[in-house]
């Protein structure tokens, strides 16, 4: 661009001016002088592009350098280059080296008069594939989906209660338990060509899918249980379904933009994840991802790989999905591959669903920040459901889960859905007694400060130990905590400058270089939620961040150097609040020179 077509194409600014004109004749001659000398004779286009970043005026210093920084680095990651590579060399493979390149590979087809027994496996789904667990709408409610070949009609679940897997190979559960199954043929697809991100050369999959609807489980029980066909004796790996004993603690993950364009990215990156933190958390309740499972939410693909790679984890908790933006390229993708039957709304569910569940003290709200209005703000539908649901709601803990991050220090901070979202909610959520945002789509990791209306609240701090952690808690602040959780993909995005996102929003409380894959965990206990935020360092978590919430008044055991946080507000980085610490100083200051003029005038 710069050396073979702007460095030949030259400049002349007066030909935009009548030459048959006596004045505009004269009025081009000036400005073609003027720019020859500003150029010094160079009146390239090259030339000029050079000077216009000589000036300093731009953060960038050549054509070069914005393409590096934007594109190469902003918006494209390691991740995609190797998927682009991966598919050149499938390429190369099939039409250089294969004697009959076909774009799913060669096929020998052998015949036989004989029965032959096949060796069933997830990828061909003969086994049940991309198996979901969801929460149903009451304590008692599970919900799985699957999917098989066409030809696999058997939708069997065998239940038994407790710890021991004495599976009998027949489809059975426990007394008082109630299943509801089903199944029907739907059409899937996946690309020839498949770059992550997109793809071309589509190719249509017909499957079943299996859905069972289970009722009856009795709470703070052990379930386990495999799903399958019976006849054919083909069944899942087991899993267990650990239902809520009402105690007042809840421990969840939160996880967010697992997206990868391969088996083996999802292996490296979100198998690894979610084999590390039920490690760490082994009895976590379950997993709040919000949003961009996959890169392009009609790739069948994608969904079977970040299923399957987890399933060791997955098939032991429930996953509750949120919908991103990569979900959104493919309709209904949501609800084509999640049962969310009771918690969701009659709505559009063409880009996503917005819906919300319950587990103990916990009430968790999940927008849809794809269904905007036409100021790119959340449709108002939405709006009046989230303001019923939330108000209408008992629970001690109230969290909103979102995909696109209203507070972020990432490359969508300023983008005008982001701000118009942010407008609605910076008031809206605190008002209804919101105490937490998970937040994800910019693959950053940054916490703000407790927030209200776009301003830093006043709060007091103190220190607490749990589970021999420390950490400092937010006494019943006002405002609320916003996090985005980086990504437990495979991409990793760069933050923005704390003074480039100033003029927006508050700077953050905490922020980490998300260099690698990252997740939370969130553990609730006697009135006080407790946050660690995880990073992936050789294959283990390192703990990078931490905070909490404290519900009541009272400043409980305070050590250390936190000792005076129980008695003064924090004051963040808001002027108003840095004002105010400034007079109560210049108050202090005075009424100690009262005192001392005072004790100088009385007499002994």
């Amino acid at each position: 661009l710069t050396d073979a077509v702007l460095a030949r194409l030259n400049i002349n600014i007066g030909k935009l001016f009548d030459p048959n004109s006596r004045i505009g004749k004269r009025m081009g001659m000036t400005a073609d002088y003027f720019v020859n000398n500003i150029l010094g004779g160079d009146t390239t286009y090259k030339s000029l592009v050079d000077y216009v970043f000589s000036l300093g005026a731009l953060p960038y210093t050549s054509l070069w350098d914005v393409f590096d920084t934007l594109v190469l680095k902003e918006y494209m990651t390691d991740s995609q280059y190797r998927q682009i590579g991966y598919e050149f060399w499938y390429f190369l493979d099939d039409f250089s080296g294969d004697a009959n390149p076909q774009f799913k590979g060669d096929y020998d087809v052998s015949y036989s008069t004989q029965k032959v027994r096949v060796t069933p496996t997830r990828e061909e789904y003969r086994l049940p594939s991309l198996v979901s667990v969801t929460m149903g709408d009451a304590d008692d409610k599970a919900n799985i989906s699957w999917f098989t070949k066409t030809s696999v009609t058997g939708t069997d679940i065998e239940i038994i209660q407790g710890d021991e897997a004495d599976f009998t190979g027949t489809a059975s559960v426990p007394a008082g338990v109630s299943v509801d199954a089903s199944y029907e043929t739907v059409d899937r697809t996946y690309p020839g060509v498949d770059i992550g991100i997109f793809g071309i050369l589509n190719y249509t999959l017909r499957l079943n899918r299996h859905k069972v609807l289970i009722s009856g489980l009795e709470p703070g029980q052990t379930y386990l249980y495999r799903v399958g066909d019976a006849a054919r004796n083909w069944w899942s790996d087991t899993g267990s379904i650990k239902t809520d004993d009402n105690d007042g603690k809840v421990t969840f993950f939160h996880m967010s933009d697992p997206q990868s364009g391969s088996r083996a990215q999802y292996e490296e990156a979100w198998a690894k994840v979610t084999k590390e933190a039920f490690r760490l958390y082994p009895g976590a309740d379950f997993i709040m991802n919000t949003g961009d499972h996959v890169d392009h939410g009609a790739n069948q693909n994608q969904w079977q790989w970040m299923f399957d790679t987890a399933s060791d984890e997955l098939l032991d908790t429930f996953m509750m999905p949120t919908s991103g933006n990569h979900e959104e390229k493919g309709d209904n993708a949501i609800l084509n591959n999640f049962i969310l039957d009771g918690l969701a709304p009659d709505q559009d569910a063409t880009t996503g669903v917005y819906y919300s569940f319950d587990r103990d003290n916990v009430h968790v709200t999940v927008l849809n920040t794809n269904d905007l209005n036409d100021d790119d703000e959340l449709s108002e539908e939405q709006i009046a459901w989230l303001k019923n649901d939330i108000s209408s709601s008992d629970a001690q803990w109230k969290i909103v889960a979102m995909h696109k991050g209203v507070y972020t220090n990432g490359s969508h901070y300023d983008d005008s859905d982001v701000k118009a979202i942010r407008k609605q909610l910076q008031k809206l959520l605190p008002d209804l007694g919101v105490d937490l945002v998970l937040e994800g789509h910019d693959h950053v990791y940054m916490r703000s400060y407790p927030l209200y209306n776009n301003r830093v609240s006043s709060v007091k701090r103190v220190e607490l130990t749990y589970n021999g952690q420390k950490y400092i808690a937010d006494v019943q602040p006002k405002g609320l905590t916003y996090v985005i959780d980086g990504t437990s993909g495979v991409k990793t995005y760069n933050p923005k400058d704390d003074n480039e996102i100033a003029r927006l929003i508050p700077v953050p409380d905490a922020k980490d270089v998300s260099d690698s894959q990252m997740f939370s965990s969130v553990q609730i206990e006697d009135g006080v939620l407790y946050f660690d935020a995880y990073k992936m360092v050789d294959g283990q978590a390192e703990r990078v961040d931490s905070f909490a919430i404290q519900k009541d008044t009272s400043c409980g055991e305070v050590t250390g150097d936190a000792k005076d946080l129980c008695a003064v507000e924090h004051i963040g980085n808001s002027f108003f609040l840095r004002l105010s610490r400034v007079f109560k100083i210049i108050f202090n200051v005075l009424k100690a020179l009262f005192k001392v003029t005072a004790s100088a005038v009385t007499p002994a």
